[in-house]
């Protein structure tokens, strides 16, 4: 009997025996469709009530869209989850549906009801990303920001990353003074002026705030947007981009003006207006050319004395995406005593001039820089990212009025040709993918997991602790365009690395160690065990598999490279030979910084001991075997660390911990915001992460 049909054969016993609906067995072929041997032979070899039980767990490993909270406060950790079912085709753009909002932008921003058109994510669904509501239109901060939707704005827009990098910047006075520096401070003094002024009308402020943008900060381009014909209600101002081929238009700038009284909210009158531009969704879904890119668009608001940038962008159709570029700044007319408010705006304002010629370039040089073939590749994954995935996930209908849709704004890292990427899909929690690469031009493809972070990765160590058998291959770590690549405070750092399948018997530690429970718990039979059950066993694997990694020596040029994938870190790393801590063979030690569960995959050594993969050989091996050897596979597993973005060297100054740490975590004894890391306190985390799971 073929092992589909043993499965069939099981379900339906256990079905009959214990009285479970159509449903449920849906759900259990559905999940043993997913199942490993290792998990096949758990259930078969267990009692009858036990069998239920571990069905019962799979179902909801299956199902499941994530794996708990990650390590940073606020932020999420990495972690691998169960990989969904691929669409086996290209969704077509008719599944993505618009949102009949029905308002002019100034009904719309004054309407009280405003906000049921805002993504407004459950508790229960915010690890999935699900909007609540088919009428979810606009996709920010308020009430909440998540990914896959919502995605930091220098990874929508290369252009982004000007106006935030001077915003993090310190307030100081250019480093250079000459006719352009000049004619900007005067720019802002007038900017102060006019924002700090008592003005009889809000018409007043509109056409004063207009002229001083066209005429002083910018050199015309700017029209009044009741010149422009495709808006039904204009806005206070629109700069356009028009592509010289094909005659396709596109937002650059929109301009919101209102006084400091009175009712309506701008940024949302704003979003309106950009949805309107672009025929609320319609150009969208008749063109490639609208959909190989998100439109990204800049909003320059002006409420009264206070100035503020935002990044506008289109997710699909009319369903449009936002988040604020700038604090709020106070346009006070002081006396020169303290110029620190003039020299913020001087570096935003300049950095907003970079920005909006960097999306008026791109839009009018799209077609001759990228061509026609590489847009509709983009149009076609960017359309298909919005269902990727998303088949066979238990979830509320999602927005876009049809199920198994997922609103998903692409990093346009992933979209670099060179890359190679098919078949992307958002894996998460935080901002990770899940994609095909193609290894060579008409070659094989392989399956990666690629990761965004902020401003550091251990490479170095990382690459090492694989080259020993002990973590997935590092294929790629760079710092796309926009993502800070003059080390500028707004860097990310895409990662890309192979991707531990289920498919191929990997999962992670806290999914095994259940598994090895109900194992412990019940009758097993001597296969069962053989097959790695046991928790004791598991976790022994688990503490050789760390203590060989510590061991593990980062070498010089390792630890240098280490300096170049953190450029903008904040410190340097021991490839410059200062590294102070513990040494093998005269190479520094690597420490991992976060070393629980969620971190640490495992597949059971059976029958596959002898994988190319594993070039580590197996843990949980006989002493006289050695730690790395290639020991009999029985009781064994194959153990993989992975999220290196903390790791270092230990005693080198830049090995820190973040400065936040989730407090939900219970961190070892001398664990501290900002402290130095120490492979003690990796070997303490695991043992507290391995206790409380055996509580």
């Amino acid at each position: 009997m073929d092992q589909e049909a043993q499965d069939a054969k099981l379900i339906i016993h256990l079905s009959e025996a214990f009285k479970k609906d159509e449903v449920w067995q849906l759900a259990a072929a559905e999940a043993f469709s997913k199942a490993t041997n290792l998990e096949r032979v758990l259930i078969r070899d267990s009692t009858e009530a036990k069998q239920l039980k571990l069905v019962d767990v799979l179902i909801r490993k299956t199902s499941a869209a994530g794996l708990g909270a990650g390590s940073t406060a606020g932020a999420g950790g990495s972690t691998f989850v169960p990989e969904p079912q691929r669409a086996a085709a290209g969704p077509g753009v008719s599944v993505l549906t618009a949102v009949a909002v029905g308002k002019s932008p100034s009904e719309f921003g004054a309407y009280s009801k405003w906000h049921q058109f805002a993504f407004a994510p459950t508790s229960a669904e915010r690890d999935a990303a699900m909007p609540s509501s088919s009428k979810a239109a606009f996709f920010g901060f308020r009430p909440r920001a998540s990914p896959p939707a919502v995605v930091p704005p220098q990874l929508v827009s290369p252009a982004y990353t000007h106006i935030l990098d001077a915003v993090a910047a310190p307030a100081a006075p250019p480093a250079s003074w000459g006719p352009a520096e000049t004619q900007l401070y005067g720019t802002v003094r007038r900017l102060l002026a006019l924002g700090s002024d008592l003005h009889p009308s809000e018409k007043e402020l509109h056409m004063g705030f207009l002229k001083w943008h066209s005429e002083d900060l910018l050199v015309g381009q700017l029209t009044l947007g009741s010149s422009t014909s495709t808006l039904s209600t204009a806005p206070d101002g629109i700069l356009t981009s028009r592509c010289p081929t094909g005659g396709e238009s596109f937002a650059v700038v929109l301009l919101k003006c209102k006084s400091d009284v009175g009712a309506g909210e701008p940024l949302v009158q704003a979003l309106r207006h950009y949805q309107i531009y672009y025929g609320d969704g319609t150009r969208w879904a008749e063109r490639a050319t609208y959909r190989c890119d998100p439109m990204p668009a800049l909003v320059l608001l002006l409420e009264g004395p206070r100035l503020s940038i935002h990044a506008a962008w289109t997710i699909y159709q009319n369903r449009v995406g936002y988040a604020p570029l700038t604090p709020s700044y106070y346009l006070a007319n002081e006396a020169v005593s303290d110029n620190s408010n003039v020299w913020k705006l001087m570096a935003v304002l300049s950095a907003y001039k970079k920005a909006v010629k960097a999306l008026d370039d791109s839009y009018t040089l799209r077609k001759q820089l990228l061509g026609e073939a590489a847009m509709e590749r983009a149009a076609s994954l960017r359309v298909a990212a919005h269902t990727a995935g998303v088949a066979t996930e238990v979830h509320t209908p999602a927005a876009g009025g049809a199920g198994g849709v997922r609103p998903c704004t692409l990093p346009y890292g992933l979209l670099d040709e060179a890359l190679g990427l098919s078949a992307i899909a958002f894996r998460g929690p935080g901002l990770m993918y899940e994609a095909l690469q193609q290894v060579a031009a008409g070659g094989e493809e392989r399956s990666v997991l690629v990761k965004f972070v902020r401003a550091r990765y251990g490479a170095a160590v990382h690459k090492a602790w694989h080259a020993a058998g002990l973590a997935p291959a590092l294929y790629d770590v760079r710092s796309p365009a926009g993502g800070g690549t003059s080390g500028g405070p707004a860097q990310y750092l895409m990662v890309v690395m192979e991707l531990l399948r289920p498919a191929d018997g990997w999962m992670p530690l806290q999914q095994a160690l259940v598994l090895a429970a109900a194992v412990d718990s019940g009758s097993s039979s001597s296969s069962s065990r053989a097959a790695g059950g046991g928790g004791a066993a598991l976790k022994d694997a688990v503490r050789q598999a760390l203590h060989r990694a510590h061991a593990v020596p980062v070498e010089q040029s390792a630890a240098a490279e280490l300096v170049l994938t953190e450029a903008g870190s904040g410190g340097g790393s021991g490839g410059g030979g200062g590294s102070s801590g513990s040494r093998v063979g005269g190479a520094p030690k690597a420490v991992h910084g976060d070393i629980r569960l969620p971190n640490i995959m495992v597949r059971s050594a059976v029958g596959t001991a002898g994988a190319s993969t594993d070039v580590g050989g197996v843990m949980g091996s006989s002493p006289a075997s050695g730690a790395g050897g290639t020991a009999s596979a029985t009781g064994t597993w194959h153990v993989r660390f992975i999220d290196f973005d903390w790791a270092g060297l230990e005693g080198d100054a830049a090995a820190r911990y973040p400065v936040l740490l989730s407090p939900l975590i219970r961190w070892p004894e001398g664990v501290a915001p900002g402290t130095q890391m120490r492979q003690q306190h990796d070997t303490e985390l695991l043992e507290l992460e391995l206790a409380a799971a055996g509580s």
